[in-house]
């Protein structure tokens, strides 16, 4: 196999054919996205000696950056690869004109901010799925810390609304992030849900997720959007709550 690389789209030969092509390449800092599309159908084993190479040739190029890729007219089941793994993930979303939800007037809710989260990072980095803390590069409470800096404080990844994001308990005993989204003012995703280990299965994470939808409501929002994998035991709470999928792929994620 051999590649050719050319701005945002990489196309990969094998035999003198083109067998996949990499397109709408962007790195972003530490974070990229791409899109893979594979030309024909090959066996499982070819695709995987396809994700192979393409791995190699991807680490070559990103060093300290990680990258998602989405898989374009095709799946794979989960599976992990020497220097990859493959999700299947869901966008989901709701339509919160259509829903009446009762405001959690409960007095362990407080407004979320960074300060809010001292003390926790060693926490949030142990109850963060391994593959999230891949993806964004969270190798250690340390680099928790600055991550949580980076999005609640410097607000580096689009706009944090400061207005929908929620801690319980004092301290802390679960927290959820939401961000607009500059394309659709009445739209917010929800970018971070989660519920220390010692505390699931009490119901936190649906009190969570209510709550924020219950505010964004009043605030006018119209939809709410969300991704979530496939096997994470969150989506079947999502669906509870009245998500729809809209979509599911299989997305590479380099380690």
């Amino acid at each position: 196999m051999y590649i050719t690389k050319k701005d945002k789209e990489w196309k990969i030969f094998d035999e003198g054919l083109c067998v996949a092509e990499l397109t709408d390449l962007r790195i972003d800092g530490p974070h990229g996205f791409g899109r893979l599309l594979i030309r024909e159908s090959p066996e499982e084993l070819k695709k995987r000696k396809i994700l192979d190479f393409l791995s190699e040739e991807l680490k070559k190029d990103l060093k300290e950056s990680s990258i998602q890729i989405v898989f374009k007219d095709f799946k794979m089941d989960d599976m992990e690869g020497k220097d990859y793994f493959l999700l299947n993930r869901s966008e989901m979303e709701i339509d919160l004109r259509s829903f009446d939800f009762e405001d959690k007037n409960d007095e362990e809710f407080f407004y979320l901010n960074f300060k809010s989260l001292e003390g926790l990072f060693e926490d949030i980095y142990n109850d963060t799925p391994e593959y999230d803390r891949m993806m964004l590069r969270l190798v250690s409470p340390e680099k928790t810390r600055n991550f949580y800096h980076d999005l609640l404080v410097c607000n580096k990844y689009d706009e944090c609304l400061n207005k929908l994001n929620f801690c319980f308990g004092n301290p802390s005993k679960g927290f959820i992030i939401n961000m607009g989204i500059k394309s659709k003012e009445d739209t917010f995703l929800i970018g971070d849900l989660i519920v220390f280990k010692k505390y699931r299965r009490k119901g936190i994470g649906r009190k969570l997720v209510e709550k924020t939808l219950f505010e964004a409501k009043k605030l006018n929002y119209s939809k709410a959007l969300l991704a979530v994998t496939d096997r994470n035991y969150a989506k079947i709470l999502y669906e509870s709550l009245g998500f729809k999928t809209v979509f599911s792929v299989t997305s590479f994620y380099l380690k």
